[in-house]
């Protein structure tokens, strides 16, 4: 049985000439078949690449914001809007205001009718909704925002 040139390409078959050599025929796709899975296999680092790099700032900006005080003029309004903050032990106003800027950080306060959101609002409100959660380790992530 004798094989055309495009046959050979196509099965990927070897070849001996009359003088000895030996011509190797390799799928045309096969070319194909690695840069595809040269270029999937990239993008599948760079994807995931981005997400660790995604994940790891979020982590860090967690921290960063569970360990940032508030500022001295955010304590006097949680002093006036909230009262009962003054008598928490310094502890555990530390982790509060750690909470409240997370809080702050992840949830967008919008007014409805025309109703302008102001600081003392917002941080009447982060106040309250994170002092049930002060005894625990537990964070509002993924939280819905607010409609005042």
């Amino acid at each position: 049985m004798r094989l055309r040139h495009s046959e050979f390409l196509r099965l990927g078959m070897r070849r001996r000439l009359s003088c000895g050599a030996v011509i190797s025929y390799t799928y045309k796709s096969e070319a194909l078949r690695y840069e595809a899975m040269t270029l999937f296999l990239v993008t599948l680092l760079i994807v995931s690449g981005a997400w660790v790099y995604w994940s790891w700032s979020r982590k860090e900006t967690h921290k960063r914001l569970l360990t940032t005080p508030l500022s001295k003029h955010q304590h006097a309004i949680l002093a006036e809007q909230v009262p009962l903050i003054e008598k928490l032990p310094p502890q555990l106003r530390k982790k509060l205001d750690g909470k409240i800027n997370l809080f702050l950080n992840q949830v967008e306060f919008s007014g409805c009718n025309g109703l302008d959101v102001t600081e003392e609002m917002k941080l009447s409100i982060a106040a309250q909704k994170n002092t049930r959660l002060l005894a625990s380790a537990v964070y509002l992530i993924g939280v819905t925002p607010v409609s005042l």
